[in-house]
C-alpha cells in the first residue's frame, strides 16, 4: 500500500510539473492583443475570507473557495489571493489594491474597470467560470496577468438562462423605453408598445423571472414560453419606477 501511494504521489508531482510548465506566459487568456502582456503563474496568496473544510485522506485541511479575491497591482507585477471563489447574491466581488500611485485597469478579459490608487471594491456580474484576472499599466497598454480563478456557485446565486446572447440584436435607442411600478411591468411595457423590438412575442401567460445574480445592480429578466427564455432585458429602478432594455446585459 505504500509503494502505491508513493507511485500515485510521483505521478501528481511529474503531472503538476507537466501541467506549469506548458503554462503560457503570453497571457493570451486576459485581453485582446495589448502591445505588451505578461502573466503570473504563480499568484501570491494574501488575507481573503475562506472556509475550511474537511481533510481529504487524512491528509492537511481543504480550503474551500473564499467570498473575495483581492487583487494586488503595484505598478510592475500582480497578485491574487485565492485561486477559488464563490458568487455572492450580487455577483462575484474583485477588491483591487492599487499601490502603484496611479490608475490601473481590472482587466477581466471582455471587461474591466479603472481603479484609482488606494483599495477598491468591486462587485463583477461574471457567471461560475474560469477567469483571468490582469492588472492594466500604462492607460492598459501593458497588461500583466496575476493568475486564473475559478468562480463556483455552491449556494446557487447564479440563475443561468437557455437565450443565445450571440444572436441577440442591438436595441434601437430612439423613442421611450419600458417603465413600470415592477420588473414585469417595465418588461410587458415592450409587448404591448414595441413588439417589433422583441425577439419573440410575449404573451399574456408567459413568465416574467429573473436570471443572472438576483441581488445584482442591474438585474436581468426574462420572458419564457413554454419552459424556454424567449427575450432578456436589463432591469434598472429609479425610485419607485423600473426601466426595461431588451437585449441588453445578456450573459456571454
Amino acid at each position: 500500500m505504500t509503494s502505491v501511494r508513493r507511485t500515485f504521489a510521483t505521478i501528481v508531482a511529474v503531472a503538476l510539473t507537466v501541467a506549469l510548465g506548458s503554462c503560457s506566459s503570453d497571457g493570451s487568456d486576459t485581453a485582446s492583443a495589448p502591445p505588451k502582456r505578461t502573466t503570473s503563474t504563480t499568484p501570491t496568496s494574501t488575507s481573503a475570507t475562506s472556509t475550511t473544510t474537511a481533510s481529504v485522506d487524512g491528509g492537511a485541511p481543504v480550503e474551500g473557495p473564499s467570498d473575495e479575491v483581492v487583487l494586488t497591482c503595484d505598478g510592475t507585477t500582480a497578485s491574487i489571493s485565492t485561486e477559488l471563489v464563490a458568487t455572492q447574491p450580487d455577483g462575484v466581488h474583485i477588491t483591487v489594491h492599487n499601490t502603484s500611485g496611479a490608475e490601473v485597469a481590472l482587466d477581466l478579459v471582455d471587461r474591466g474597470d479603472v481603479i484609482a490608487p488606494g483599495r477598491t471594491a468591486t462587485v463583477q456580474d461574471i457567471k461560475p467560470r474560469v477567469q483571468g484576472i490582469s492588472c492594466g499599466y500604462d492607460q492598459n497598454r501593458t497588461i500583466v496577468g496575476a493568475g486564473f480563478v475559478e468562480i463556483v456557485d455552491p449556494a446557487g446565486n447564479w440563475i443561468g438562462t437557455d437565450i443565445d446572447c450571440t444572436k441577440v440584436p442591438l436595441t434601437e435607442w430612439g423613442g421611450p423605453m419600458g417603465e413600470g411600478s415592477t420588473p414585469e411591468e417595465a418588461v410587458r411595457w415592450w409587448a404591448t408598445n414595441r413588439p417589433e423590438d422583441l425577439v419573440a412575442p410575449i404573451a399574456p401567460d408567459d413568465e416574467i423571472a429573473v436570471v443572472g445574480y438576483p441581488d445584482a445592480e442591474a438585474k436581468r429578466y426574462v420572458s419564457r414560453h413554454d419552459g424556454h427564455d424567449t427575450n432578456i432585458f436589463q432591469l434598472t429602478r429609479d425610485g419607485d419606477t423600473w426601466h426595461a432594455l431588451p437585449h441588453e446585459n445578456c450573459p456571454r
